[in-house]
């Protein structure tokens, strides 16, 4: 057993997803990057049209 996993080791033991399989055709992505800046990260969303702030949910 490892002592590190990559983060596509990771989600496929516990999600039981393959992070580097393409959902459309099957084949085999690659890692190009990996963003970690939390501005470019919101620019990107906010491009997308994705909600790019957290919102707390309401209590019930």
């Amino acid at each position: 057993m490892p002592s590190r996993y990559s983060f596509a080791e990771l989600m496929k033991r516990v999600f039981r997803i393959d992070a580097l399989e393409c959902a459309k055709c099957g084949s085999e992505r690659r890692w190009i990057a990996a963003i970690t800046s939390g501005e470019t990260i919101a620019k990107i969303l906010d491009h997308l049209e994705f909600p790019s702030v957290m919102t707390q949910p309401a209590l019930s």
